[in-house]
């Protein structure tokens, strides 16, 4: 059952995330296209706001890793 709330969780959060990127990709335009460079400082906010959750979802999946493998050599 958790999985399932998850799932749906899941992807209901990226309806929304498509909108958002929507929004971004047409405020860039508008600002390319009247010579602002804002567009580029957007383009470095999105990364960022991207890679931030991945690195702390990679750096929990880590640990859970090493405490396991620690967990492991203790039963052996």
């Amino acid at each position: 059952m958790k999985k399932v709330i998850f799932i749906f969780v899941f992807c209901v959060s990226q309806i929304v995330a498509f909108a958002q990127c929507s929004m971004c990709k047409a405020n860039a335009e508008s600002s390319m296209h009247q010579g602002s460079s804002a567009a580029a400082g957007l383009n470095q906010g999105i990364s960022y706001l991207i890679l931030v959750p991945y690195m702390a979802a990679a750096a929990v999946g880590l640990a859970f890793f090493y405490h396991y493998k620690k967990n492991q050599r203790k039963h052996v």
